[in-house]
This record gives structure tokens, C-alpha cells and sequence, in this order.
């Protein structure tokens, strides 16, 4: 076979990667536009800092891309967060406002902290506070992160709270955010219990016993990064795959043909994009 894989992102590697191991005797390209690969994931030092340019972390519930990191040998270098100093603020009108304290994402399961936040007007709270009184009804379709935070808190904690925060992890517009996609275990929650509130206080709880029960379990962390930057594993994925690499190849034609694709006059059996 002749497989030709478009972008060399993170996607793009690990496709590459994982249909080498797949089909050996294949012939893979992997087209990048541009001379470097690793797409929006760029690490660089300045001084004794590591800054990342793109994503600093990933989630550690999804287990996938720490499994990709052992399988490649970086397992010693994986590193949690330190959840227990975790805190962010939301900025709004030049001030500098701490996230309520009282609230799991943006799920309150305090009721304090809400309502002495200057974040909110009365009516948010308000409407937070009625959540777990009322019982949604997940639509049968997907839907945007933005329509399901309105659904059950209002615009105002989209705006306010829910935006930023989790726009702010996925780097994206919470209008156009497939919840299926970025937050699963939400969704499940209303389809199973009908409210976020309720929801998140059942799985709090079962966590607590779990942690009472088993004292000794390490609790995984929320985020896990790397020592030497995010980049470092892109780096690691173009060296296992240096032989396919085609830097500086825009793909400006792609057809579907009898046979397979067209990409840039060039025939190929399979393509993914």
C-alpha cells in the first residue's frame, strides 16, 4: 500500500506512527507544509523557563496519548500536576477575580462561595442555585459546549465562568465545541441524573468513599505534562517516523480517484486527512 497522511500535528504523527507498526511493509508519506513538525504543540526554553506555545498538558482521564508516552519509552518523564495549589482567576472589567472556590468546574457544589462571588449578578446565582430542582433533558444529538452550559446555569455563567475556564483548556470557541467530543462525562451526568449539581455531588461522594475505602490509592493527577515540554513527544514521534517525512509540502490538489486519491498529481491507495 501507498498511504499518503496530510499535516504533520500531533494527529498526523500518530497516525503515521501507528499505521507503520500496522502495516510494515506500507509506504507512508507524511505531508507538512511547513519545514517543522508538531503543528501547534511548540516548546521552547527562555532562560530557566520552559514555555510552551501551544497546549502545556493533556487530560489525564483520557488515557491515549500517556499510553502513546510509554510505548515510546518517555514514561520517566511524565509529570502531574500539583492539584493541591491549582487555582486561576477570571478577569473581568481589569480586575482580577478568584474562580469560586465552591464549585467543580463550573458544576456549584457550595453554595457560599457562589453567592459572595462579584463574578455574578443575582440572577446567575439565582439560577445556579435552582439547577438541582429542575430535570434536564439531553437533546438526541450532539451540541455545543455554549448551549449546554446555557440550558442549565444561563448565559451569564457561560460568559462569566464556564467560557473561560474550559474554553480556556481546549483553546477553542465554546459556541463551536462538540460536548460528545470535550466533556462525554458531563452529558452522561444529565442523561443519567437529569442535573449537573446532582450529578457531581453523587460522583464527589462516591470518590470520597473510594479514597476512605482505599487510603493508600495514589489519586492520579488532573493534568499531566512533560519534563522537557509538550514538543518533546512530537519530536520523539517525527524521530520514530523519520523516513516518511515530507517537510514543505503544501498539499494544494486532492482527489478522489477509481483507484484511491491524488494528492498533488501524485497517486496514492489510501489518504488520511
Amino acid at each position: 500500500m501507498n498511504i499518503a497522511v496530510l499535516g504533520g500535528g500531533i494527529a498526523g504523527l500518530a497516525s503515521t506512527y501507528h499505521l507503520r507498526k500496522q502495516h510494515p511493509d506500507a509506504t507512508i508519506h507524511l505531508l507538512e507544509a511547513s519545514s517543522r513538525f508538531g503543528g501547534k504543540i511548540i516548546s521552547r526554553q527562555l532562560g530557566d523557563c520552559l514555555l510552551e506555545g501551544g497546549p502545556d498538558s493533556l487530560l489525564t482521564e483520557k488515557p491515549w496519548c500517556l499510553d502513546l508516552c510509554r510505548e515510546l519509552g518517555m514514561g520517566d518523564l511524565l509529570l502531574g500536576s500539583n492539584d493541591a495549589h491549582r487555582s486561576f482567576s477570571i478577569l473581568r472589567d481589569g480586575v482580577r477575580h478568584p474562580f469560586p472556590t465552591g464549585c467543580k468546574l463550573f458544576i456549584p457544589q457550595k453554595i457560599g462561595p457562589v453567592i459572595t462571588s462579584p463574578l455574578l449578578s443575582l440572577r446567575a446565582k439565582l439560577a445556579m442555585a435552582q439547577e438541582p430542582f429542575r430535570r434536564f433533558h439531553a437533546p438526541e444529538k450532539d451540541e455545543s459546549l455554549a448551549s449546554f452550559v446555557t440550558r442549565h446555569f444561563g448565559d451569564e455563567v457561560l460568559q462569566r465562568l464556564a467560557g473561560p475556564l474550559l474554553g480556556g483548556i481546549y483553546g477553542g470557541d465554546p459556541e463551536t465545541m462538540s460536548m460528545a467530543a470535550t466533556f462525554p462525562r458531563l452529558r452522561e451526568m444529565e442523561q443519567t441524573h437529569g442535573s449537573l449539581v446532582r450529578g457531581m455531588r453523587l460522583a464527589m461522594k462516591k470518590m470520597e468513599q473510594a479514597r476512605v475505602q482505599n487510603p493508600q490509592r495514589r489519586t492520579s493527577s488532573l493534568f499531566t505534562s512533560l519534563w522537557d515540554g509538550m514538543a518533546s513527544l512530537t519530536d520523539r514521534l517525527a524521530a520514530e517516523c523519520a523516513d516518511s517525512l515530507r517537510p514543505n509540502t503544501p498539499v494544494e490538489h486532492l482527489a478522489k480517484t477509481d483507484h484511491g486519491w491524488e494528492v498533488n498529481g501524485e497517486a496514492f491507495d489510501h489518504c488520511v486527512c
